[in-house]
């Protein structure tokens, strides 16, 4: 059963997923949690899923994200290209599914991505879901 959930206090809020990613250069899978909120994004390990796939925890702001694009259509799969300690970078393949919850219920999961995502860059802030919410209907 998946349970998404959307965290809401005042203008922040937090999204909650079940859903899996990929390191872009192995063929592997990671099932994990992933977290979208308008200060960032983050993954960590699906405990539900008991063991099965790597495991992997990290939290990126998104003033740290270097690029996002659009992967392996018609899935709905967001590559997004991230600095990491040391001046390097590292690239993850993930599926961000539409969105069932309040205020986002029945987007499309890497349009929101890309949405906050773009919004935060022009703001050099977290987005409010206003502003989040106006860029999703200009793209759509």
């Amino acid at each position: 059963m998946r349970r998404d959930r959307v965290i809401r206090m005042t203008d922040a809020f937090r999204l909650i997923l079940r859903t899996y990613m990929t390191p872009w250069t192995q063929d592997c899978v990671y099932y994990v949690v992933l977290t979208v909120s308008a200060s960032g994004i983050g993954v960590e390990p699906d405990w539900s899923k008991r063991g099965l796939g790597h495991e992997e925890q990290w939290f990126t702001p998104w003033r740290d994200v270097i690029s996002i694009e659009h992967g392996h259509l018609p899935e709905p799969i967001v590559r997004i290209e991230f600095a990491t300690a040391g001046g390097q970078t590292t690239i993850r393949d993930i599926r961000v599914p539409a969105i069932r919850e309040p205020p986002f219920a029945g987007r499309s999961g890497p349009q929101l991505i890309e949405a906050i995502f773009t919004a935060y860059q022009d703001l050099m802030k977290p987005p409010s879901i206003d502003e989040i919410m106006r860029r999703l209907d200009e793209s759509a």
